[in-house]
């Protein structure tokens, strides 16, 4: 058989009556939301990260640009090379 159970020596009791039919009291108001500022302080968490990948963005872009612009002049460096080796061997043939 078990022991009785012991009741701690304090034990909580009701000290507010509530009535079932009582308002709710209202809510505490919220702080107003500031959209603005909420919209700062992301942007400036962000703005390192944002930084970093548009100057990684630009400078492969730019690297795009640059090996273009290499593959043009050296066309148009070979075309003129050709050109001149041309004219130059045609000006120097024995004529018949």
């Amino acid at each position: 058989m078990q022991p009785p159970k012991t009741f701690p020596r304090f034990f909580p009791t009701l000290t507010e009556v509530v009535q079932p039919d009582a308002p709710l009291p209202a809510p505490a108001p919220m702080p107003a939301f500031d959209r603005e500022r909420l919209v700062e302080q992301v942007l400036q968490r962000i703005a390192p990260i944002v930084e970093e990948r548009l100057h990684e963005a630009v400078q492969a872009m730019l690297q795009d640009q640059v090996d273009l612009l290499a593959r043009r002049l050296h066309q148009e460096i070979e075309s003129t090379v050709r050109q001149a080796v041309i004219q130059a061997t045609a000006e120097n043939l024995p004529k018949t």
